[in-house]
């Protein structure tokens, strides 16, 4: 009786133990300690088999039973707490070197943005030196041409203005 008893208490601490490490499986950020705590649960669970051996078939042994199934299908079975995590694990670490890859990507396109934008100023004020010299040149050249067109006017007054004018004041 006091044996049973025993290993009833043991059972009852290795369960709290494993619903301690079941508690931390969900919130564990490293998969390392994921992994050593998935292992170390199978051995809290072969040890409440041990203990369970020491306890009589029928009422306790049936609900503890049922209790150690149902924290192994949390550990060991299809779409174990573990496994789950891991993917989760792997999820986060996928979505977060997307997350880099997308800052990288980001800070190449303003990279390429201060270029083009750079390259766009150099091609514009090159453009309005261009058309600067080129406006100089044609107002020089209006210049010059209404300069030789007064020019002429004069120089026709006075070769063909000046002699007529010349003879008819004289006569």
């Amino acid at each position: 009786r006091q044996q049973q008893l025993y290993a009833l208490q043991e059972i009852k601490t290795e369960v709290h133990l494993l619903y301690g490490q079941i508690n931390r499986l969900g919130y564990e950020p490293d998969r390392v300690q994921v992994s050593a705590l998935a292992r170390s649960s199978e051995d809290v669970l072969n040890r409440i088999d041990l203990r369970l051996g020491q306890l009589p078939s029928g009422g306790v042994r049936d609900v503890v039973l049922r209790a150690r199934s149902e924290l192994q299908s949390l550990l060991i079975g299809d779409d174990n707490l573990p496994f789950l995590q891991l993917k989760r694990l792997e999820a986060i670490q996928e979505s977060e070197d997307l997350l880099e890859s997308n800052r990288a990507l980001l800070a190449a396109l303003q990279r390429l943005e201060e270029n083009i934008q750079a390259d766009t100023e150099a091609k514009v004020a090159d453009s309005d030196r261009t058309m600067q010299r080129a406006l100089s040149g044609a107002r020089l050249a209006v210049g010059l041409l209404a300069l030789m067109t007064v020019c002429g006017a004069l120089l026709l007054g006075w070769f063909f203005a000046g002699p007529l004018l010349g003879n008819r004041l004289v006569a």
